[in-house]
């Protein structure tokens, strides 16, 4: 027997746990109540990230997040349709913290009115709408701590997945380096694409990642032991990510061309041996 449409939607919510993802291997251990919370909001994020990335009629994607947006305040009113927010209904962030919901629609809304961002806040805005509010969402999930923590947890995931992606994002028409730091370093989005690199390429590249390892560094700060045992399979996820980071950096500007991953062995073995006392100990990235 064939699923239904519904069933078939109800499986897109699974999608963030599949063997081999940095997800899997940072928070398959979770107890099951916590692990479907976190697994909604992952998915959600998708959805709406999908939004800008996958529809390419502008019309059509605005059309389309409109309905995300009435159907998150049909979840505030225990009223939803779609599974991904069924499973998010009477949760803990529905409930206590809507906010950070209708934020990862604004992030969705400026991933269609923005091709490029003209300076590192605006870019800033929109990481925290988007990823910052995401994981913070999901550090409330599995405990009390500080909203810091989450938001520049989010800023330098989201900026080392743009690294990760930044290949592909040309190739969609889409830039999420400010136009700031192109001008800074006497650059413009079509050097990317050229096969010789200029010098100038690999500064930029080494300039983005230091600033985003030092989002990495204050995120850390903002957690006293207590709370980072509590956010143990965050940070899995984020040092998962730093590792990705020091990989990208140790290709050079190979990033620039193609897409760098680790390997799930790779992952697992991160996951597995993330320790949260020698994270706030060491404080390093």
């Amino acid at each position: 027997m064939s699923a239904t449409p519904e069933q078939q939607q109800a499986a897109k919510i699974e999608e963030n746990d599949l063997p081999g993802s940095a997800f899997h291997y940072s928070y398959a251990r979770l107890p099951a109540a916590q692990l479907t919370q976190i697994n909604s909001l992952f998915a959600l994020h998708q959805q709406l990230t999908a939004v800008a990335t996958e529809i390419s009629e502008k019309n059509v994607a605005y059309t389309k997040l409109h309905w995300w947006s009435e159907e998150i305040e049909r979840l505030l009113k225990q009223q939803a349709r779609h599974p991904i927010t069924k499973q998010l209904s009477n949760q803990l962030i529905a409930n206590e913290h809507p906010q950070l919901l209708e934020q990862l629609l604004g992030a969705a809304k400026m991933d269609l009115d923005y091709d490029s961002y003209p300076n590192y806040l605006t870019l800033c805005q929109y990481y925290d709408a988007g990823m910052g509010s995401l994981m913070t969402a999901v550090s409330y999930t599995l405990g009390e701590v500080d909203s810091e923590f989450g938001l520049h947890l989010g800023r330098a995931i989201a900026q080392t997945q743009r690294l990760q992606r930044l290949a592909t994002d040309l190739h969609l028409g889409r830039l999420y380096i400010p136009i700031s730091d192109l001008k800074k370093f006497g650059l413009e989005a079509e050097s990317f694409r050229a096969r010789s690199q200029p010098e100038s390429n690999r500064e930029l590249l080494d300039f983005m990642i230091a600033r985003c390892q030092s989002e990495f560094t204050t995120a850390f700060n903002a957690l006293d032991q207590k709370s980072a045992n509590i956010q143990h399979a965050n940070l899995a996820y984020a040092r998962i990510h730093l590792a990705l980071l020091k990989k990208i950096k140790s290709n050079g500007l190979e990033c620039m061309q193609s897409r760098l991953e680790l390997s799930p062995l790779r992952k697992m073995f991160i996951a597995l041996f993330t320790n949260p006392e020698k994270t706030l100990n060491t404080r390093q990235t």
